[in-house]
């Protein structure tokens, strides 16, 4: 019988520290979505639900503070990455449709070959 080893043991601080009262992740969760698609904070503030074939069907985009509350729904390890690379950002500055509504590669996540996740052991 195998026993958990610190190594595979969750950290308390890779938990998520979101919390159900977030006026902000309930506006998130009213937006339409694709149960086959996924959700995604871009690098440009900007909240994304995208259906299966990664056409966007709705979005929000966040101020800075809102950027640090969505951040709390991720893992420790991942967020602190992503508070650096937000930092400064502000959703709301994007005003451009084409970027709100077809975001460039560089702005959505790179399943299967993303740095933040290369090397993690899950």
């Amino acid at each position: 019988m195998m026993e958990a080893s610190e190594e595979t043991a969750p950290q308390m601080s890779e938990r998520p520290t979101r919390t159900d009262k977030s006026i902000l992740l309930s506006t998130l969760r009213t937006l339409p979505k694709d149960p086959l698609g996924f959700s995604h904070l871009g690098m440009d503030g900007v909240w994304r639900n995208v259906d299966k074939v990664g056409n966007v069907i709705s979005y929000r985009a966040l101020s800075p503070e809102e950027i640090a509350e969505a951040l709390n729904i991720f893992p420790g390890w991942m967020r602190e990455k992503l508070e650096k690379k937000l930092e400064g950002v502000d959703g709301r500055d994007v005003t451009d449709m084409e970027q709100l509504m077809r975001p460039g590669k560089d702005l959505l996540p790179k399943f299967g070959e993303d740095e933040d996740v290369e090397g993690r052991d899950e």
